[in-house]
């Protein structure tokens, strides 16, 4: 009898650490950091992915979400120092390896993706993973990946005609001024 409990509760104990090894454990939190200005409708800026890191990391893959009507990629990303540039599937670039030490820390850079102003509006930057997509997510060292929390970005592009009447309108205000006869 004690040998059958010994026997149940050892494979009780292994199937627990076989399910802990696939599960997540580590804190990730990942910011998409972009222009603290509204961007002029054609002008280029940058968006930055920045983590804060808990445990290391081997690799990470994200999709970047964000409208299209607004905004558009310009050129491939770059990937941060301390990450190899890995195949994304997606086609999106947005994927890194730090094999075989990993990495760890706050406000480490993994990648920067340049974007251009296509149209008026106002478009939310945000960070996904998706579901089933082993190529995305944070891998930890030595098994698992991590469960992130995303912080987006919001990027505004004013309509050019806005800007204009108010350049106008300061213009005209200081012709009046000049314009006045001075009272002595």
């Amino acid at each position: 009898m004690r040998s059958w409990i010994r026997r149940t509760w050892l494979s009780v104990g292994f199937l627990l650490a076989l399910l802990g090894a696939g599960t997540a454990r580590a804190l990730v939190i990942v910011q998409a950091v972009g222009p603290s200005s509204p961007i002029a409708v054609g002008a280029s800026f940058q968006i930055d992915l920045v983590a804060d890191l808990g445990d290391p990391i081997l690799g990470w893959g994200l999709d970047l979400v964000f409208d299209s009507a607004v905004i558009a990629p310009s050129g491939a990303p770059t990937i941060g120092p301390g990450w190899a540039a890995a195949f994304a599937p997606d086609g999106d670039g947005l994927a890194g390896l730090a094999f075989p030490n990993g990495i760890t820390g706050s406000g480490i850079l993994l990648a920067s993706q340049t974007f251009t102003a296509i149209a008026p509006g106002t478009s939310a930057v945000d960070l996904a993973v998706t579901s089933g997509d082993l190529t995305e997510g944070f891998a930890l060292d030595p098994t698992g990946f991590a469960a992130p929390s995303f912080l987006g970005a919001s990027v505004d592009v004013p309509e050019p005609g806005g800007a204009l009447l108010l350049a106008l309108a300061a213009a005209a205000a200081g012709l009046a001024r000049r314009s006045r006869p001075r009272s002595r």
